[in-house]
């Protein structure tokens, strides 16, 4: 039984090795050519094999020599070719699967290699060539800078593209992508292709048109999430009647693949769904742990692990351990409660505002850390978001220097936060500044002596600047700490105290009354005689005061049933005489058809 397994094993290399290379599939996605062929997974075992055994006993240098020799054949018949007959060899019908044979693939790629020469000026060299073939089977290509591989990897995909088979070129930035589309998009043309670049700020619209191209450059994000965004909206069955941005994906040259393979994957790709709100009780103790992490003593209570992760000391379990016993979250009793203790450490100590994420219109978004672009569309994982939001809008109120129905001016301020915590970063970080300063000072003495390299110049100029990085975000928090008020008005609701922890929610609601707003009802027989900028003059009820209001805004759409519309006017109530409610009417015009109350031009709840 053994012999007889070791001989099906030892038959099954053997075929391998003599096999032929693997053939390019003609799995076209595009909606100009919906063909679609599934391909068969690999298994574990298979990869094992391939990488560890295979690789390594059939040595494959000598299998693409009579392919390049057939490819330098038809090369040299077609330099004499012009234009036309060249676009008519173009045109010749080849199946995807034939492309890798040396016998019907070779002229094809003599065509793309002609065209290349004639849009750049110079013929590619044979080791691009071979690139370009071991690219097409699957497999992984180092070039050397300045043996241009941009030109390698182009002509694989104008190779593919013109078989029919639908390319998405994978690079690492917008830069690159759209550098490389500029290059290819004319050789693209000359073999009567399409090719498109897909950028980050690119609408829907225009990922659709592109997708359906024949050859695509993008950043291996954008064409993840824009796959992930198709996914969500097929399960969420969206009505609107729009396509998916993609339709499959065929064949994917990666350029720079070990920072997409290796250097991208350490982050994972998650497209934050749209979610029901926190519960209030989850809210209650992600609000818990914030405070909980924000009082812990570094090293006595947290430390940092290997990884640069936040862990709870033994101390730390001890604290938290007494202060739970508070909380009424059924998670509050169960050993869950650790992980999210230190889920709350890295929302508090390790994601750091400005560097990790911004506050935009009061909301946390994401920064990639590769580029810097904010990514308002993604989320971290549910607990570690929530706490994110909370510790960087919250704090413990120190003071509160108005009351309910106080009268306020513009810029006057509301609520103080306590700002020992912003106060001790910004004095680490003043004194950080100053040692990195004077140390990169006397180390560039040294560089002009040759005495140290310029990479060690270059780490402490890095340092620096990350260190005054944290320095301003420190001094922007105690900036923030003082919240004011954005207009003059009369404070109608006041929800916190001193001494309290505030978090997402209102702290209090203003309503402005130095400007009034008037909505007036005419008749549609008074169409067109009020413009935008008159003035309409009102009387209040009570006082019989006249008061004059300046038209802003004119309802352009008469209502069919009451045959009316509406004006909205502003009334200036700086001296403030006027009260929001005052009912007034419009005397005169026959036109006008209903009583008015004032209200107010601005109000709302303000929150940090």
């Amino acid at each position: 039984m053994g012999d007889a397994l070791h001989g099906s094993r030892l038959a099954g290399l053997l075929s391998r090795l003599t096999s032929p290379p693997p053939r390019l599939k003609a799995f076209a996605r595009s909606r100009l050519r919906p063909v679609q062929r599934k391909l068969a997974p690999l298994s574990r075992p298979r990869l094992v094999l391939d990488e560890w055994l295979i690789w390594r006993l059939a040595g494959q240098k000598g299998q693409l020599a009579p392919y390049l020799e057939a490819i330098a054949r038809h090369a040299d018949g077609l330099h004499g070719m012009d234009d036309s007959a060249l676009a008519r060899a173009v045109a010749t019908p080849l199946r995807a699967e034939q492309v890798l044979e040396p016998e019907m693939g070779a002229a094809r790629f003599a065509i793309v290699l002609e065209v290349m020469r004639r849009q750049t000026g110079f013929a590619l060299r044979p080791n691009q060539t071979e690139c370009a073939l071991r690219l097409l089977q699957g497999e992984c290509v180092e070039l050397r800078t300045g043996e241009g591989k941009t030109l390698a990897a182009a002509l694989a995909a104008l190779v593919a593209a013109s078989v029919g088979v639908s390319v998405h070129v994978v690079t690492v930035n917008d830069y690159l992508a759209e550098r490389d589309h500029g290059l290819i998009a004319p050789m693209a043309a000359a073999l009567g292709l399409f090719c498109a670049v897909i950028l980050q700020g690119s609408s829907d619209a225009e990922k659709r048109a592109a997708y359906d191209c024949d050859i695509v450059y993008a950043t291996n994000k954008t064409l993840v999430f824009d796959h992930l965004r198709d996914l969500r909206e097929a399960r969420a069955m969206s009505s609107s009647g729009q396509p998916r941005r993609q339709t499959g994906q065929a064949l994917a040259i990666v350029d720079e693949v070990d920072s997409v393979l290796i250097d991208d994957a350490t982050v994972p790709m998650i497209l934050s769904e749209p979610a029901a709100a926190t519960p209030a009780a989850d809210l209650a103790l992600f609000r818990a742990l914030t405070e909980f992490a924000r009082n812990l003593a570094p090293e006595r209570d947290r430390a940092l692990d290997r990884q640069g992760n936040w862990r709870l000391s033994l101390g730390g379990i001890d604290q938290l351990e007494r202060r739970a016993k508070g909380w009424l979250h059924p998670a509050a009793r169960t050993t869950e409660l650790i992980d999210l203790a230190e889920t709350a450490l890295m929302a508090v100590h390790g994601l750091k505002e400005e560097v990790a994420y911004i506050l935009l219109d009061g909301q946390v978004v994401l920064v990639d850390q590769g580029t810097g672009r904010l990514m308002p569309d993604r989320k971290w994982s549910y607990g570690l978001h929530q706490m994110v939001e909370i510790a960087a809008r919250s704090g413990i109120v120190a003071h509160v220097p108005v009351l309910r129905a106080d009268f306020v001016a513009a810029g006057d301020a509301l609520v103080q936060i306590d700002t020992t915590l912003a106060e001790a970063d910004l004095r680490v970080a003043g004194i950080t500044v100053a040692a990195l300063e004077e140390r990169l000072s006397r180390n560039e003495g040294l560089l002009e002596r040759n005495l140290i390299s310029r990479d060690e110049i270059g780490t402490l100029r890095a340092e620096l600047e990350l260190a005054r990085a944290e320095q301003a975000r420190a001094a922007t928090h105690i900036a923030r700490a003082t919240i004011r008020a954005p207009f003059a008005g009369y404070i109608t609701e006041l929800g916190v105290a001193e001494g309290e922890m505030i978090g997402m929610e209102p702290l209090l609601r203003l309503i402005e009354v130095s400007l009034l707003r008037a909505e007036m009802v005419y008749r549609a027989d008074a169409f067109g005689a009020i413009r935008t900028g008159d003035e309409i003059t009102l009387h209040a009820e009570l006082s019989a005061e006249t008061i004059t209001a300046r038209v802003t805004a004119i309802d352009r759409f008469i209502d069919a049933a009451s045959n009316t519309f509406t004006v909205a006017g502003e009334i200036d109530n700086r001296d403030l005489a006027l009260v929001s409610g005052t009912a007034c009417h419009v005397p005169g015009p026959a036109s006008y058809i209903s009583a008015l109350r004032l209200c107010s031009a601005s109000a709302g709840g303000l929150s940090r």
